[in-house]
Parts: C-alpha cells; sequence; structure tokens
C-alpha cells in the first residue's frame, strides 16, 4: 500500500485490517503503520476466530518482518550438487530475474504435460490463490496439507472417523468436565487457539472442571484444578482402565447413544468380520425384541442387543459392544496403576466423576430445539500422538466419549468443520459414517473423475482403493514431475 505525503510532510497513521499468518489459526489482526513502519499488532473486536486477541507468536510478527536476516530478494542455487552438508551457493537475483526464470520452467511444464507441475503449501491465507493458478495452468497436483507424520496422525484420521472432520474439541461453551490427555486446548495451542482459549476462561469462570493427564507439568496442567502425572507413551492403559470402570464396574454407559449411532450392536463373526445378510451384504444385529437375526435397517435400533452371543446357521455370533467389554476386562485400574503410575483410586475416581458429569439421558433446549446433553468430554492431541500406535492412543480416548454419548452434542466433544464446501460426510454403505476428507482435495479432481482401479503398487495409497487426484511422493505417475512450487502467500 503506497504511503501518502501530507502538506507537511507527514506521513499517514493507518491502521490495516489483514490476517496473522504466524501459524495455520490465521487470525483476524490489525497492523499499525506509522511513517511507513509497521509498528504494533492487535486484534479486531469481536471479529472470528481470535476476537480481538493476538498471541505472543501473533505479536512476533512485526520481529519476522523487521529481522535482519530476513530474505528479501530472490536467490538462485548456482550448485547443481545437492545433499546434506552441500553448499548451495546461493546468487541473490533481481525480481525480473526471477520472474524470466519462473515463466522459463513452467513454459517448459506446460508444452510438456501440464501434469508435471506439482505444487504444495500449509499456508492457510492464500491458498484459494495457488489452487486457482494450477486449476488454470492444468494440473490437479496441489495440496494445503503436510504427510501428517509431525502433525495429527494419531488426531486427524481419529477426528474424521468420529466425526466426519479434520479436528474435534470440546464444546467448552457447555462442557461442565474436561479431561484433556497429552494437549493443550483451550490454552493457546492447536486449532483455534485464541477462540478457545477465550472460550477456556470462560468456562473456568463458570465453573468447568478441568483435569490433565500429562507427564509433565504442562501450561495447562499448571492451570487445571488437577493435574494427573502419568508414565510417557502409556494413555492408552489408563482410557481403556477408565472404560472397564465405567463398564464393568459401575454399568454406566449412553445405552441408546450406542444403539443408535455406533455399531456397537453389529454382531460379529469369530474371525473379527461382520455377520452379514446374505441378501444385501449389510450388516446383522440382533432382534431382541422378535428374538431373531435382523438386517441393520430392517431392525429398530433401541430393539437391537448389545450384549449376548447368538447361533445362526452354525456360526457363533455376538455383538461388538459385548466383545469390547471383554477386551475391556484386560484393564483394571490395579492393572492400568502398574503400567501407567496413576493409582487405582484415581482411575475409579476420574471414571465416576466424568460420568456424572455427563448427565446420561440429560437433554438441553437451544433456540427453540432438543439436544441430549452430555457435558463432559475426553480430549487429545500431540502428546499422546508422539508414540508407537499413536492413532490408536487417539482411539482409545476417542472411544470415552463414545461411551457416554458425548459426540456432537452440547456440552461433549465436537467437530470443527463437518459441513461446507469442502466437508462431505455421507453415510457408508454399513450404516457408519463416512468423512469428506478435504485433504484429498476432491475440489481439484478431474472431470469427469477417475475411475477406481486396482492397485497397480505396493503404495499404501493403492489400499484405499480410491482415484487419488494426486500423489506426491513422485512414483507411478503417467508423467515425469518436471516442476514444484512449494509455496508461501506470506513470509
Amino acid at each position: 500500500m503506497t504511503d501518502r505525503q501530507t502538506d507537511a510532510g507527514v506521513r499517514d497513521d493507518v491502521w490495516i485490517p489483514t490476517a496473522c499468518d504466524m501459524c495455520y489459526n490465521v487470525c483476524t489482526v490489525q497492523v499499525h503503520r506509522v511513517n511507513g513502519v509497521a509498528v504494533k499488532i492487535e486484534g479486531i473486536p469481536e471479529a472470528p476466530p481470535n476476537y480481538g486477541k493476538v498471541c505472543a507468536k501473533g505479536n512476533a510478527g512485526l520481529m519476522n518482518l523487521y529481522n535482519p536476516n530476513r530474505i528479501t530478494n530472490p536467490l538462485v542455487r548456482t550448485n547443481p550438487q545437492k545433499g546434506i552438508g552441500v553448499e548451495p551457493k546461493w546468487r541473490q537475483i533481481t525480481w525480473d530475474e526471477a520472474m524470466d526464470l519462473l515463466v522459463e520452467r513452467l513454459r517448459a511444464a506446460r508444452l510438456k504435460d501440464p501434469r508435471s507441475l506439482v505444487a504444495a503449501t500449509f499456508d492457510r491465507c492464500s491458498y484459494f490463490v495457488l489452487r486457482a493458478f494450477m486449476a488454470a495452468f492444468g494440473s490437479p497436483n496441489a495440496t494445503n496439507t503436510s504427510a501428517g507424520f509431525f502433525c495429527g496422525n494419531g488426531v486427524h484420521p481419529v477426528a474424521f472417523t468420529l466425526t466426519g472432520s479434520n479436528d474435534v474439541h470440546p464444546d467448552l461453551k457447555f462442557c461442565d468436565y474436561l479431561l484433556i490427555f497429552g494437549s493443550s486446548h483451550g490454552f493457546v495451542a492447536q486449532q483455534n487457539a485464541m477462540g478457545l482459549a477465550r472460550e477456556m476462561a470462560e468456562a473456568r469462570t463458570r465453573g468447568m472442571k478441568l483435569v490433565v493427564v500429562d507427564p509433565v507439568c504442562s501450561y495447562a496442567a499448571s492451570k487445571a484444578d488437577e493435574w494427573i502425572p502419568i508414565r510417557p507413551g502409556t494413555d492408552t492403559a489408563f482410557a481403556l482402565s477408565l472404560m472397564n470402570v465405567l463398564v464393568n464396574e459401575l454399568g454406566l454407559y449412553d445405552i441408546p447413544y450406542l444403539k443408535k449411532y455406533t455399531n456397537s450392536t453389529y454382531l460379529l463373526r469369530p474371525d473379527g468380520h461382520y455377520l452379514r445378510d446374505p441378501k444385501d451384504g449389510s450388516p446383522l444385529v440382533w432382534d431382541a425384541l422378535n428374538g431373531r437375526a435382523g438386517a441393520l435397517d430392517a431392525v429398530e435400533p433401541m430393539n437391537a442387543a448389545l450384549e449376548g452371543s447368538f447361533k445362526l446357521e452354525g456360526v457363533e455370533a455376538e455383538p461388538a459392544f459385548q466383545l469390547f467389554k471383554k477386551h475391556l476386562r484386560s484393564y483394571p485400574p490395579e492393572r492400568a496403576s502398574e503400567i501407567t503410575t496413576i493409582p487405582a483410586e484415581t482411575i475409579r475416581r476420574v471414571a465416576r466423576e466424568l460420568v456424572e458429569a455427563a448427565r446420561l439421558g440429560a437433554t438441553i433446549r437451544i433456540d427453540g430445539h432438543d439436544f441430549p446433553f452430555r457435558p463432559a468430554a475426553a480430549c487429545w492431541y500431540r502428546g499422546i500422538s508422539a508414540h508407537k500406535h499413536g492413532m490408536l492412543n487417539g482411539m482409545s480416548v476417542a472411544q470415552i466419549n463414545l461411551l457416554i454419548g458425548a459426540v456432537d452434542v452440547p456440552g461433549g466433544l465436537i467437530n470443527s468443520a463437518a459441513a461446507g464446501p469442502d466437508w462431505r460426510p455421507k453415510e457408508g454403505p454399513d450404516g457408519l459414517l463416512v468423512p469428506g476428507n478435504p485433504f484429498t482435495n476432491t475440489h481439484l479432481a478431474p472431470v469427469p473423475p477417475r475411475k477406481v482401479k486396482q492397485p497397480e503398487s505396493l503404495e499404501l495409497v493403492e489400499a484405499a482403493r480410491l482415484g487419488a487426484t494426486i500423489r506426491m511422493d513422485g512414483h507411478d505417475f503417467p508423467f515425469r514431475p518436471a516442476a514444484a512450487c512449494w509455496y508461501r502467500g506470506i513470509s
């Protein structure tokens, strides 16, 4: 933006609305510019997602801008050799030279095959610009996500399975009891960092109890009502033991929720697979009212059995929940205590506090509509994901919410964005939710869509039986990538 000189020779003093790009939350901010120099960053009152607040990292944007070591001109590599410890021998060039070089490389890629241009960014501010450019260029091979091994491989797949959304977080506006595993939800971290920080402060003022399970006294743990130290990497044992207390000791769990919204009633064969209707292949459940097996859609959910053993055509079948109960018995609090170092009495107490706070069977009226009310939740993130079986660790914590019916209901664990143009969750063939994952870049899919084919390689993505729209690993392309663009819209 050009500065305007006044008659007195003093430049404008202006506030410029913009977006913070110091992390992926992209908070709304305004920058105070005086005499051509940015001097302060502030939030914009009541503007989502941060509602006028800016974290320390956001305020450090000024340091980023005026860092004396900041690269402000294009650099070109002069050493063709690449590798660890190899000096690139960067040479500074002009913007005109950089533009000529880019045009030359892009023109060559386009003439060869437009799809040979591959691009990636983690820039939430301006990904739409890259997306539009790639679509116009003729390449579907753009992504706005990471490989996933450093971020949320113990979070995102579980969240997609649970709610159809990339992320889940506690409904702090109504939650009365929050159990956090290796996370700092509500303490200026993760998704919607500033918005959740405000909601956390309001929830604590309202009286919500916060219990943090973490090997170290993190910032969240230091502010919690209770910090429960745990041996690193043993969170799953604690979660399973909590559920064992709920199911096998207290007998307290949300039966209607399990029957209506989970596969708890699906009959399983001894090999662990669903017992299916020979006519249409749909999962079978046991109709306890009529004393016979029936296809999923033919049996009223509340009549389907959660427990029992049933013999059908020589096959001994049990509901999934029955098998889950058996598995949980392997984790009594005494055994879990030996694994986690958490006292058995603490495990039993937390389980009872959680289920009592969940108010099984309660409802709440919001804006003239009645909803199930489960003001208790368990959440997790990086802490338990950074261990072996990180995804299974996340699944174990997610299951706690399912048991008490606290998923996508007021007060429980809710999705962050399971609706919208890039989120298309739907019902799968077995009656369960199938997520609409935007990270598959369905918005860049070719028209007509590619056909699903048999696997052609040993890549993991081939096992998913999807018409993949992008491959970033360079293998099995019908063409050879000619150019790669790692893009940042704001630096």
